[in-house]
């Protein structure tokens, strides 16, 4: 009895474990025979050594030509199935690595720490970009309440400030803020520093374009005053 019942238990485990490699596409015993004869990417005949992928939900198999697959994942950086749009689970990757014998999940890691990086560096960006629309703004209410002092000593230079930090990451981000202070000012009315204004957003737009350094935000107390002339003269010639 105690033998038979051993011998049960042994028998249930093998079938749970031969129940969960079909799950991952893995063959136990006797060799099954693949009805599947097209790759689905290649649309032409599946080429050995052949990857079998079972979906854990419907049970569906898929037969795929192992090294077309894993140069496909590799290339595109999409590790989903093709048909489905389902990721691969780690050990399927890891299976097609061994059949294929493509580095699978190496190229996984890396593509997963670019997709890191590309998040951090558009999350970096988006804190950048607010923080540089808010100095924009603020040159455009400089504008429109007519401060020549604020305009030159504060707005101006703290808003050159932000691209800079804008640009350091993504040079076609800060020329996109550019455009849209321009368009904040160029929009005021009746203001004797709007053109002033246009000109010096202009001018960091190029600068920036042709990869020239922005004017340095700190300004000195003689530069602030000779700003404040430039741009008093300015708006005289403008009027």
């Amino acid at each position: 009895m105690a033998i038979h019942g051993y011998s049960t238990r042994l028998q249930s485990r093998r079938r749970r474990a031969a129940a969960t490699l079909r799950r991952f596409g893995i063959s136990v015993g006797r060799k099954r025979r693949i009805e599947q004869t097209i790759d689905p990417i290649t649309l032409c005949e599946v080429e050995r050594p052949i990857f079998v992928h079972v979906d854990g939900k419907s049970g569906q198999e898929t037969v795929f030509g192992a090294t077309m697959l894993a140069q496909y994942v590799i290339d595109s950086g999409d590790f989903r199935h093709p048909l489905t749009r389902c990721a691969f689970l780690r050990p399927e990757l890891l299976r097609l690595q061994r059949v294929s014998a493509l580095p699978v999940l190496d190229e996984m890691e890396r593509s997963e720490r670019r997709r890191k990086e590309r998040q951090e560096q558009e999350s970096l960006l988006q804190w950048l970009e607010g923080e540089a629309m808010e100095q924009a703004q603020a040159v455009a209410r400089s504008v429109q309440i007519g401060s020549v002092f604020q305009l030159s000593t504060t707005a101006l230079p703290m808003l050159v400030s932000a691209l800079e930090r804008v640009r350091a990451v993504d040079s076609s981000r800060a020329t996109e803020i550019c455009d849209r202070g321009l368009q904040m000012i160029e929009e005021i009315e009746d203001c004797p520093l709007r053109l002033s204004a246009i000109r010096h957003l202009r001018a960091m737009k190029g600068r920036i374009e042709i990869g020239m350094p922005l004017e340095a935000p700190e300004v000195a107390p003689r530069a602030v005053s000779q700003s404040i002339f430039a741009l008093l003269l300015e708006n005289q010639r403008n009027r």
